[in-house]
């Protein structure tokens, strides 16, 4: 099963939190109406203070990075329940480390590029006035 965490649970987390994200329109109290990112619950902001920066918010980006996890060890559990062997070819497992570690990367890059805040509190006040789904590769409204 540790094989099987490291070689597909972890990939599909990865993959899942960063292509299927949610996207919701708030009206921040004292503020512009803005559209914040997360799924399930919200893990990142544009910053109020500047156009071009963002926050990310670390307790509840662990949060949905944990709870991605859990949904994909579960399915993966029930799934070598009724199957004997779950073969991963070791192609497979290499490259999609090598697209996670080049992700993080140019996320790194980014972050230090932009100006990207971090935050331990998410002290937005906030009243969600729409929500909806979205792909990583679709415009947000």
């Amino acid at each position: 099963m540790r094989k099987l965490i490291s070689r597909l649970v972890f990939p599909l987390t990865f993959l899942s939190y960063v292509i299927f994200d949610k996207w919701w329109y708030v009206d921040v109290a004292d503020g512009p109406d803005i559209v914040v990112h997360g799924f399930p619950i919200i893990s990142n902001a544009p910053s109020l203070a500047s156009s071009m920066e963002k926050v990310y918010f670390i307790p509840e980006t662990m949060i949905n990075i944990t709870l991605h996890f859990v949904f994909w060890l579960m399915i993966i559990f029930i799934l070598k329940r009724w199957m004997k062997h779950i073969r991963i070819p070791s192609i497979v497992s290499k490259i999609s480390g090598g697209i996670i570690l080049l992700s993080i990367v140019i996320f790194i890059y980014f972050s230090i590029t932009f100006n990207t805040d971090f935050s331990w509190e998410n002290d937005l006040d906030t009243t969600v006035m729409d929500n909806g789904f979205e792909w990583s590769w679709q415009n947000s409204p």
